[in-house]
Parts: C-alpha cells; sequence; structure tokens
C-alpha cells in the first residue's frame, strides 16, 4: 500500500448558471483528478493506480443536493439532515486547486484527531466516543491481519480535512471459503473542503474486496447506493430489559422515562435459572487456545465473521467498557463462548458464539448470557445485534424484545458473497457498541 497518495483536486466554476450554456441542464460539473506518489517518486501513472477523472453533475433537485452535500463532505453519524437543510441550493464551484493527503495515521496524530471529531461531531469536549485512548484501542492496537494503522486521513495545509477508520473482518463461507472485508468507521469531513469525505471513502473502499455498512444515518443510506452499495439483509437491535425500576431512576429523566419503564415492566427477560445444571458459564480473563477448534466454525452452516484467540483478547482490551469474557460450558464440555462490555446501566453482547447448529442450544446459551448480566446488580438492560434468525429466536424465547430494523449494505462488485447472506455480524463487527 503506499506510504500515502496526493489528491488534486479541481473543481470548475460554471458559466452564469445558465441551463442554455449546458445543453439545457441547469447545475454545475465538477472534475477531480487523483494522482499518486509513493514516498518523495512519483509512480507512473499507467504501471501504479493510473489517472482516475470523476465527473458529476449536480441537478436542481433534491436528491443530488444530497449527493452533492455527500461530495461536500457528509458526516456518517450526525449532521445530514440539517446540512440539506440550510443548503437550499448547490454551491457554486470555485477554481482553487486543492492539494491533499492521504494517509494512515500514528500515535502523534491522536491530539488533532480528537478535535477534528469533536469539531465535525459536535460531541462534548469530554465525549468518550472521541477519548484518544477509545481511539488509540480501536485503530493503532495490533490486530491480526492488518499490518499498521486502521485509521487514515486527508490532509490540507497540515490540518484534516477528513477521517476514515476500518474495521477489518474476514467472512467464513458455508463451504470452507473466506473473502476479506471492512467496515468504514468514523467517517468525517470537514464541510468547507468540498469532496474531500467522497476521496476519502472511495479510497478505503479500495482497501478490501468487498465492505459493509450497518444501520447509517438517513442521508448516508440514500447516498452509498450511488456508490456501488446495495442491500443486503436486515440487522435487528434486541433489548432485554432486567431492572426496568432501577433504570428509570439512574438514567436521566425525558419524556420517554415512564413509556420506557412501563414497557420494561411488562416485557421483563425471561429468567430461567433452572437450566445452570445443563449449561454453565465461566469467567475468564482472557482467552486461551482450547478455544481454537470451535472457532473454525465446523458446525456452524451458515456465513459468520471469522474469530481468533487474539481477536476476542482484543476486543477485552477495549478501554471505554467494563469487559468480561465467558466460556459457555454444557455438561461439562466447551460449547461456546461470549463478550459482554458494561457502560453504566447498560450491558452490551458484543460477541456470541455457540458450537451448534441446533436452535434450542441457542436458546439455552442466550439464558446463560441473560445469567451472567444478572450477577452485576448495576445492570438495567442488555442490547443485543442480530443478522441470524436462529439468534433472533433464541432472544425471543427468552424475552427480549426487538427495537429496532436497521439495513445492511453491501459492497462487493466482483459478486464474492453472492449467496453468502444471511451473515452473522455482531455488534463487535464494528464501533456501534463501544
Amino acid at each position: 500500500m503506499p506510504e500515502f497518495w496526493r489528491v488534486k483536486s479541481h473543481a470548475g466554476r460554471c458559466a452564469s448558471m445558465n441551463p442554455a450554456r449546458r445543453g439545457g441542464k441547469s447545475g454545475c460539473r465538477i472534475t477531480a483528478q487523483f494522482s499518486y506518489r509513493h514516498g518523495a517518486a512519483e509512480l507512473e501513472p499507467a504501471r501504479a493506480f493510473g489517472i482516475v477523472k470523476m465527473s458529476l453533475i449536480i441537478k436542481r433537485n433534491p436528491a443530488t443536493r444530497a449527493w452533492f452535500a455527500l461530495m461536500a463532505g457528509c458526516r456518517h453519524k450526525c449532521g445530514h439532515d440539517e446540512d440539506l437543510k440550510n443548503n437550499s441550493q448547490p454551491p457554486a464551484c470555485n477554481g482553487p486547486v486543492m492539494t491533499a493527503t492521504f494517509r494512515a495515521t500514528g500515535q502523534s496524530d491522536l491530539p488533532s484527531l480528537t478535535k477534528f471529531l469533536v469539531r465535525v461531531y459536535k460531541f462534548e469536549p469530554l465525549d468518550l466516543h472521541a477519548n484518544p485512548r477509545l481511539l488509540e484501542w480501536k485503530y493503532l492496537c495490533p490486530r491480526v491481519g492488518w499490518d499498521g494503522s486502521r485509521s487514515y486521513v486527508l490532509e490540507r495545509d497540515g490540518g484534516i480535512v477528513a477521517h476514515g477508520g476500518v474495521c477489518p473482518v474476514t467472512f467464513r463461507l458455508p463451504n470452507g471459503g473466506t473473502v476479506s472485508s471492512l467496515a468504514i468507521m468514523d467517517w468525517a469531513a470537514d464541510p468547507s473542503s468540498p469532496g474531500a469525505g467522497l476521496m476519502l471513502y472511495r479510497k478505503l473502499m479500495e482497501m478490501a474486496p468487498t465492505c459493509f455498512v450497518i444501520g447509517g444515518a438517513p442521508v448516508t443510506r440514500q447516498m452509498i447506493p450511488r456508490i456501488g452499495f446495495r442491500q443486503a439483509g436486515d440487522a435487528l437491535t434486541y433489548a432485554g430489559w432486567l431492572r426496568p425500576w432501577r433504570e428509570f431512576r439512574t438514567r436521566p429523566r425525558t419524556g420517554r422515562s415512564v413509556l420506557r419503564m412501563l414497557h420494561g415492566l411488562a416485557h421483563p427477560v425471561s429468567m430461567r435459572s433452572g437450566l445452570s445444571e445443563r449449561w454453565k458459564f465461566v469467567r475468564v480473563r482472557e482467552f486461551d487456545d482450547s478455544l481454537q477448534p470451535m472457532l473454525s466454525g465446523a458446525k456452524r452452516t451458515w456465513t459468520f465473521c471469522q474469530r481468533t484467540v487474539a481477536d476476542l483478547n482484543y476486543l477485552l482490551q477495549c478501554p471505554h467498557l467494563e469487559m468480561r469474557g465467558f466460556l459457555l460450558r454444557r455438561q461439562g464440555l466447551l460449547g461456546g463462548y461470549f463478550v459482554l462490555g458494561k457502560s453504566g446501566w447498560e450491558t452490551r453482547l458484543l460477541d456470541l458464539v455457540v458450537d451448534s447448529d441446533d436452535v434450542s442450544d441457542w436458546k439455552l446459551a442466550c439464558a446463560a448470557v441473560t445469567n451472567a448480566a444478572l450477577l452485576d446488580s448495576e445492570v438495567c438492560r442488555i442490547r443485543v445485534l442480530s443478522t441470524l434468525p436462529i439468534l433472533s429466536q433464541a432472544l425471543a424465547w427468552n424475552g427480549y424484545s426487538c427495537q429496532y430494523k436497521e439495513p445492511i449494505a453491501l459492497h462487493d462488485p466482483a459478486d464474492a458473497l453472492g449467496g453468502a447472506f444471511p451473515v452473522s455480524f455482531q455488534l463487535f463487527d464494528g464501533d456501534s457498541g463501544y
């Protein structure tokens, strides 16, 4: 992978916005030319990555203005709708040339990256999502299968104008094959730098044969089909109410507080303590190689995100949550594992594997997860992501309620995952769990 790329973008100003001078179409044409450099030496375009020219016609209609908002640097987690409301006309394209550098971040970049994310996402200064320790863990701590940093920026005049991080994933197919993929996280761009967000996003998409997005803001869902994504399934978020009255007293009061409490009281999780004789959970400080045979997924007949022992121990090091790892034992034999992450009143099921394709085993395993969460008297609710029917059935059997559904969007130009869905995604496969 090149040490860095030089990106040159020229936005040509359209003449007087006169429809007659553009073949009857009102709007402006933007052309972006990319040239790539490796270190101080210019790479020969034909032998390296080539010259890519991109032209977009921005018409006077709401859908395309939304697309131009993405070009201007839309933010993945917030701010889309407000930007569009305040931008009733397409911005004029001025003529200056922007030279930006695309590169991986390092330890010394954490302070400036933190400030950038706080400014773009409008986080509070002490928001944990922009905490340098969390960013270091997400992007700089070593992970199996990825060399170096997993965070990338576009810089102009020494300042960050766009950022994106990646979460590497390897899909294990039912036939035993594997496909590399990634999820893009913390995607943000400075609105004053037109095109920066899209330039960076496209470069991240090229780092793996496939990539995916789970959920996303409404405008993000509208725009990603235009850059090659398609909907491949749905992700369901479940909640299990453990202590609704305590949650009501613990969380800041809002107009929904009473409704949440009443819903929790009316839909509590099922208490199945009698199952402990058949399924037991054992807390571990770290996972060891005894788990490796199960991670191969021989008994799972669906596509899942492959894990290693190193991946699980990396997850246990997350500084933002109080992490707990557990082994599942069925009549004395190793039957699975799960990882819980606690944040205040809520616990999240970040990863769960049951070495079985029998829904009865998954039901009992989810009951064990519930019992483990109940051991902490401060936990009021548990949150779980499910993209697999067998897990959804197990959660419903244990009294969990589906809170909302989000689309899974996939970029797979070579159709490497054709017929592979549904895929078992977990909160670990992204950053929505922490």
